[in-house]
């Protein structure tokens, strides 16, 4: 019988270049205090999985135009694992650390982990599929069906089954404006040469770790509170906190710059009703000049620095048409090695994914109580620091593959995030 072929989008081979600088595997984790309904989830699972088929598609690199073959040589237990246990955080920690094979057949697994009175909810999937802004269209619509199952009886199998392309992002634009958008040739991807302090070479043996840190929604409210002052976002206020750690961890003083994750859906407006689960992140470049021992200074600087990206009509777009003309030009192994000449995996990262629906996450109307979301395990001196918050507290992560010695250099580094965060708070009273 002959197997469907799926085209292989130009940000799914943009992932998958990026093998070399991380696992490729995006992680989401939500915490419910009750002993979530597995049996009938797993059920929405598997009708999920027969209604998407990127989720169990393998990629298969020819060199020439790679492309996803899907599948049907999968399992349930392929999709779905079940994890009953006394010691809840580290078989947590133990299948968030986990990635998925290259050459697997399915690219989206959920685990479920219990002690009999709570659980985790633990999903990770290939970033080359979907990026997190896909995956939360995809999770709200798992948790629809499973819903509307418990109500009825009858999983209604309503999923998006629209289009992967990137070039998406021009389908709301005037015909002048995407065309200037399409011209947009130069990348912003700097190549810096700073990034945390993490051992060299030999030092140690490297090993996955996620890491993880946690400040409560009275400090939080705070800081939001005193960048409100400033017009600082959260994005701004966790970026000034990240540069000021850096500033205390390491006793850099001088020019940084951070590459923060942006959703390219910001330029989309009635297409987002139509797109599929695919990836439209990018990055774009928060500056400062100088590092200020003053944590209100750092802020205003970091504000300034993302004004004046927000002022660009074309963020996050810039490189897009560079990377079109690379992969629709040459063969595959070609164009991954020009594109590796221009193309920079940050040292120093930030995503800042927002607050978790806890109404679209809701089993029944029981939702979760902390949630965790992390990106790919990178390979050091690449990092990224995901940030989330969860009825109004914060959670930071990050996925590293280092030494037992790294794993506590950015548990210190995410202190003193925390520690410069709390100092931001103290100017609201």
């Amino acid at each position: 019988m002959k197997k469907t072929k799926i085209k292989s989008e130009m940000l799914d081979k943009v992932n998958y270049m990026c093998r070399c600088y991380m696992d490729r595997i995006a992680r989401s984790s939500l915490y419910y205090d009750f002993v979530i309904d597995y049996e009938r989830f797993r059920d929405v699972l598997v009708n999920a999985f027969e209604n998407v088929p990127i989720l169990h598609a393998r990629f298969v690199d020819n060199h020439i135009n790679p492309y996803w073959l899907v599948s049907d040589d999968y399992t349930v237990d392929d999709l779905f694992t079940l994890i009953e246990t006394d010691n809840m955080e580290a078989e947590v920690d133990r299948v968030l650390c986990e990635g998925i094979e290259l050459d697997s057949v399915v690219q989206y697994k959920t685990t479920v982990v219990t002690d009999g009175k709570t659980s985790w909810l633990i999903t990770r999937w290939n970033h080359m599929i979907m990026d997190g802004g896909g995956f939360s269209q995809l999770i709200v619509d798992i948790f629809y069906n499973y819903n509307e199952y418990v109500k009825t009886g009858v999983i209604p199998g309503k999923y998006n089954k629209g289009q992967r392309s990137f070039e998406l992002v021009y389908s709301d634009m005037s015909p002048e404006k995407a065309k200037k958008a399409k011209k947009q040739f130069a990348s912003t991807a700097r190549r810096e040469k700073l990034s945390l302090p993490f051992s060299k070479k030999g030092e140690g043996e490297d090993k996955v770790y996620f890491v993880r840190a946690a400040l409560d929604k009275e400090i939080f409210d705070k800081a939001r509170l005193v960048g409100k002052r400033y017009g600082a976002t959260v994005n701004d206020i966790l970026s000034a906190a990240y540069i000021d750690a850096f500033r205390k961890l390491t006793g850099y003083n001088k020019k940084l710059t951070l590459s923060c994750a942006i959703d390219l859906r910001r330029h989309m407006k009635e297409s987002l009703r139509t797109i599929g689960y695919t990836n439209y992140v990018a990055f774009m470049p928060c500056t400062v000049e100088r590092i200020s021992d003053n944590i209100l200074e750092t802020l205003e600087m970091v504000v300034k620095s993302n004004k004046e990206n927000k002022k660009d009509e074309f963020m996050g777009l810039h490189g897009l048409p560079l990377l079109k003309i690379a992969y629709s030009t040459m063969v595959y192994a070609q164009a991954e090695f020009i594109v590796k000449l221009f193309y920079s995996n940050a040292n120093l990262a930030l995503s800042t994914m927002g607050a978790v629906g806890v109404d679209y996450v809701k089993f029944g109307n029981r939702g979760p109580v902390d949630a965790y979301s992390a990106g790919a395990v990178k390979n050091k001196p690449c990092s990224l620091t995901t940030a989330v918050t969860i009825n109004g507290h914060l959670r930071l992560t990050m996925c590293i593959n280092a030494t037992e010695k790294d794993k506590e250099m950015v548990e210190s580094f995410f202190e003193l995030m925390k520690e410069s965060v709390i100092e931001m708070a103290k100017f609201a009273e």
